[in-house]
């Protein structure tokens, strides 16, 4: 005699076994992305894309965003490069142009030397 948990485990296997394969997508997709603006051609870029994306993904739809932000021919920087796996997403620091070195100030102490360099 079957019961009626039987039937309910005999119909859960059934429909298990008819379930795809798992796989990941031939590639990437954007699913959002976010944009800030730190200052004039400087941007923190974020971009989450698809699950299921193959490695590396994150980081090539970042750069392509990254790539609109600035003018064509413009030298592209990307600093602090982060990447996750779950959910896949990327987010780095973006600058147009060339980036700008600060001058030491004046007042800035100087850097201490080696004890052993005393005459």
């Amino acid at each position: 005699m079957r019961t009626p948990a039987t039937l309910l485990l005999a119909a859960a296997v059934a429909a298990c076994t008819g379930l795809p394969a798992p796989y990941l997508a031939p590639q990437g997709s954007e699913t959002a992305a976010a944009v800030d603006e730190l200052g004039p051609g400087q941007y923190h870029v974020l971009v989450r894309i698809n699950y299921f994306a193959p490695d590396g993904e994150a980081e090539r739809l970042l750069r392509a965003r990254a790539a609109t932000l600035c003018a064509k021919g413009e030298a592209l920087h990307i600093d602090h490069l982060a990447i996750a796996r779950q959910p896949a997403m990327a987010a780095a620091d973006v600058t147009c142009g060339e980036p700008k070195v600060e001058p030491p100030t004046p007042d800035a102490p100087a850097p201490a030397g080696d004890p052993g360099d005393a005459d």
